[in-house]
């Protein structure tokens, strides 16, 4: 074979795998939530499979707290706030919550909708899943003494139980709640 029909072979083939590659990529879904917040054209959460209800309106009168600020017991306190999108007056917020003893602690996490969230989730003291379907679409395990990161847009106002489906599920606990307080 001469060189000029090496070369011919060489893109070919080269063409072929980068398609293939941008295909198989484009086709997958994800199937966590470890990554980036869903793209902006997603407004509101899928909606929660059959079983038990998950989502409810939010509570009236509700307050977002601030980095540093005090809060009742059981309501996470961010880490880290910083300006998500300065035209909407968006945040991204960042919380630590710990699966420990059977509990989230804290076990209530409070957003404004529109802000960017991160949720690192630790199991403390043995393995855990978590769930929530409005935000989540799969349980995650977590496994003893690591730390998981939960990321997403509250884009829907509500209150938004999640809790450990291997533990009882919503009826058994542990249970927590996300409140997404509407602008």
């Amino acid at each position: 074979m001469d060189a000029q029909k090496k070369k011919v072979v060489i893109v070919a083939v080269v063409i072929i795998l980068v398609g293939g590659l941008v295909w198989f990529f484009s086709s997958q879904k994800p199937t966590s939530n470890s990554g980036a917040p869903p793209p902006a054209a997603n407004k509101t959460p899928p909606p929660a499979p059959a079983g038990p209800v998950t989502r409810e309106a939010a509570p009236k009168n509700v307050v977002v707290p601030e980095m540093g600020a005090s809060a009742p017991p059981g309501v996470a306190i961010p880490q880290n706030v910083a300006p998500a999108n300065t035209t909407a007056g968006t945040s991204f917020r960042m919380f630590n919550v710990k699966m420990q003893a059977g509990t989230f602690l804290p076990n209530e996490i409070i957003v404004y909708q529109g802000d960017g969230v991160k949720v690192s989730i630790t199991a403390v003291d043995q393995n855990y899943d978590f769930f929530q379907p409005d935000y989540l679409g799969n349980k995650i395990a977590i496994a003893k003494g690591k730390t998981w990161a939960w990321i997403f847009d509250a884009t829907a106002a509500g209150k938004f139980k999640f809790y450990c489906p291997s533990c009882g599920g919503p009826a058994k606990g542990p249970v927590g709640y996300l409140i997404v307080k509407p602008k």
